[in-house]
């Protein structure tokens, strides 16, 4: 799978969605994966859990996770044709920490306005840094090319993103 994917796009694909799923591995070695909102600052994904959450314990324990972001696409005029999103899959490194840490436009992104203050107060920030590669479906590239997932699939190794 030649790496033609651009590190940039795959950058502002993960910055442009908000849904992702996180995967990890809990005490007992059961595999386990839930949906998160996330955010992207500074080459690193954000998403929040509350502080007593299964979550929070497991990536406590374990902070080796994989998140895959979805990236739904559509055919213009042609809503009801079902297409399979485009996805980015990676594995990284999870830091719990407390929202004061960090920027507050990390807050403001997660939560987007709509969170009371007894949820806020209540909730811890994961940092997780994007470790090897990206394995990508559909990123950069028209709908009717995700036909051939030969050419669909990409290994883009993680880099910082660049700037023109």
């Amino acid at each position: 799978m030649p790496s033609t994917t651009k590190i940039n796009s795959v950058w502002s694909e993960i910055e442009r969605q908000i849904f992702s799923t996180v995967g990890f591995v809990t005490p007992d070695q059961h595999a386990r994966t839930s949906g998160v909102v996330h955010t992207l600052d500074d080459n690193k994904v954000y998403f929040s859990v509350e502080n007593q959450s299964w979550k929070a314990r497991h990536i406590a324990k374990n902070p080796y996770v994989s998140l895959t972001v979805i990236a739904p696409r559509r055919i213009p005029l042609l809503p009801w044709v079902k297409l399979p999103p485009a996805t980015i899959s990676f594995s990284g490194k999870a830091v719990i920490t407390n929202f004061s840490e960090r920027s507050p436009a990390i807050k403001q992104a997660l939560f987007r306005g709509t969170a009371n203050k007894k949820a806020v107060a209540k909730a811890l920030l994961v940092e997780v840094v994007p470790q090897g590669y990206f394995l990508t479906y559909g990123i950069g590239m028209p709908f009717w090319k995700m036909v051939n997932p030969s050419k669909a699939q990409q290994r883009v190794k993680i880099a910082p993103r660049t700037t023109c």
